[in-house]
C-alpha cells in the first residue's frame, strides 16, 4: 500500500496542488486586504468578488485544453506549464500597479490570474484521471485537495497577508509568485500518461463528445442526482456555522483559533486517512462507509446548544464534522474521476464538479428561513435527514453505475 501512497506521481500531484491553492488564495483574500489598505470604497472592494468567475465558468473553455496539445511536453504537461507561466506573470504584473490609482488595470490582471488558475485546475483534474488507476484515485485526490488547501490558506492567504504588514506589495506578490515555481517543478517531473489516450480530433468532437460520452452511459441522470445530493446535508450544515457559533456565545477570536485551524486539520487528515482506505477498499464502499459517517456528524452541532460556549466541545465537533468531510469528499472526488473518460477528462471532470457545485451556491440562501421555523436542533436533525437520499442510492444503485464506467 505504501508503493501507491509514496510514489512520484502524489509527489508531482502535491506540487500542483500547492501552485493551485495560491492563486486562489490571492483573488479571494489577499486582493481585497491590499485594495482596502490602498483606499478603495467598500462597495469596489465588495464588487472585487467578480474577479473570481472564472473558476465558476472554466467548463467553458476545458474543451480547448482536451482538443489541442502544446507543441511541448504533451496535452497536460504542456498547459501546465502554459498555465503556470501565465500565473506567474500576471501576479507580478498586478503588483506592479497601485489600486489607488490603476484598479481597473488591477482588477483586470486579478481576472487574468483567476483564468490562469482555473486553467491550471482543470488541466491538473485530468491529469491525475490521466496517470492514477482506480485504487489510486482516492488517496490521488486527497493529496491534490491537501496540498490545494496549503496552497491557498498558508502561502496564498496567511504568507501574502504577513507579507504585506511587512513588505511593499510589489514585493509581496513576487513572493507568492516565486513558490508557483512549486508546480513548475511538478510538472517537470511529471510521468506522462501511458494509456495512449489521443486528444479529440476536432473542436466540434471536444465540445459535444463529452456531453454524448457520459450521457449514453447507464443511469447516467441518475449519478447527477446522486452527486447532487451526497453532500447535500453537510452543505446546509455549514451554511450558517459563524452565525451559529457566535449565537452560542463564542467569541470572535475562539472562533478564529479553534474553527479555522482545527477545521483545516480536520479536512487534511480526514482526506488522507479516506484516501489511504480508498487504496484497499471499493469506491463504492467506501462513498457508503464515508457518507454515512459524514451524514451523522451535523448532529455534533446539536451538542453545543446544550453544552454553551464551550471551547473542549468546539473544538471536538469541529474536529469530528471536517474528518468526516474530508473522508466523504476523498470517496466522492474519487468517484467523480472514474466517471471520466480519459479522452474528455478536462471538460467532463469540470462539467462534474460544476454540477456538484450547485448545491453549494443555492443552500445558503434557504439556511436561514429554515433555522427561523424550526431552530438549531431542528435544523441539523434536517441536515441528517437530507443525508439520507444520497445514501440510499448508493446502496441500491452503485453496482449498476459501475457497469457503465469507462476503462480504468
Amino acid at each position: 500500500m505504501l508503493r501507491k501512497m509514496l510514489n512520484r506521481k502524489m509527489l508531482t500531484i502535491l506540487f500542483l496542488g500547492l501552485a493551485a491553492g495560491i492563486p486562489f488564495g490571492i483573488v479571494v483574500t489577499v486582493l481585497q486586504a491590499w485594495m482596502t489598505e490602498s483606499g478603495i470604497d467598500l462597495k469596489t472592494v465588495g464588487l472585487a468578488v467578480l474577479v473570481q468567475v472564472p473558476y465558476t465558468w472554466k467548463f467553458l473553455w476545458s474543451p480547448l485544453m482536451d482538443r489541442f496539445v502544446p507543441p511541448f511536453l504533451g496535452r497536460r504537461r504542456g498547459w501546465m506549464l502554459i498555465s503556470q507561466v501565465l500565473m506567474i506573470g500576471a501576479i507580478v504584473a498586478m503588483g506592479r500597479f497601485d489600486p489607488a490609482h490603476s484598479v481597473r488595470m488591477v482588477l483586470a490582471l486579478a481576472t487574468l490570474i483567476s483564468f490562469a488558475g482555473a486553467s491550471h485546475d482543470i488541466v491538473i483534474d485530468a491529469y491525475r484521471r490521466d496517470v492514477l488507476d482506480e485504487s489510486e484515485l482516492g488517496f490521488g485526490s486527497a493529496v491534490a485537495v491537501n496540498g490545494y488547501l496549503i496552497g491557498f490558506r498558508y502561502i496564498g492567504v496567511v504568507l501574502g497577508l504577513f507579507l504585506g504588514d511587512v513588505l511593499p506589495w510589489s514585493q509581496v506578490f513576487m513572493v507568492l509568485a516565486s513558490f508557483v515555481l512549486i508546480g513548475v517543478a511538478g510538472t517537470l517531473i511529471a510521468v506522462e500518461p501511458q494509456d495512449g489516450v489521443h486528444a479529440p480530433h476536432s473542436l466540434r468532437e471536444a465540445v459535444f463528445s463529452p456531453f454524448l460520452d457520459y450521457l449514453k452511459r447507464p443511469a447516467a441522470i441518475e449519478i447527477l442526482f446522486f452527486i447532487l445530493l451526497y453532500k447535500l446535508g453537510d452543505n446546509l450544515a455549514s451554511s450558517l456555522l459563524t452565525p451559529y457559533y457566535i449565537k452560542i456565545g463564542f467569541s470572535l477570536k475562539a472562533i478564529s483559533v479553534y474553527y479555522k485551524l482545527i477545521s483545516f486539520w480536520g479536512t487534511f487528515t480526514g482526506g488522507l486517512l479516506g484516501g489511504a482506505v480508498l487504496t484497499r477498499y471499493s469506491i463504492r464502499k467506501c462513498l457508503m462507509a464515508f457518507g454515512v459517517f459524514q451524514g451523522v456528524t451535523p448532529l455534533a452541532f446539536a451538542v453545543l446548544v446544550f453544552t454553551g460556549p464551550n471551547v473542549l466541545a468546539l473544538a471536538f465537533v469541529v474536529a469530528l464534522e471536517t474528518f468526516s468531510l474530508g473522508m466523504g469528499a476523498s470517496a466522492l472526488t474519487a468517484f467523480m474521476l472514474r466517471l471520466c473518460n480519459r479522452k474528455f477528462s478536462a471538460t467532463q471532470y469540470a462539467l462534474l464538479t460544476s454540477f456538484m457545485g450547485i448545491p453549494r451556491t443555492l443552500i445558503p440562501a434557504s439556511a436561514g428561513f429554515i433555522v427561523d421555523a424550526t431552530g438549531w436542533v431542528h435544523f441539523y436533525v434536517l441536515c441528517v435527514a437530507l443525508a439520507i437520499p444520497g445514501l440510499v442510492l448508493v446502496f441500491f444503485r452503485a453496482a449498476k453505475w459501475e457497469e457503465g464506467l469507462p476503462p480504468a
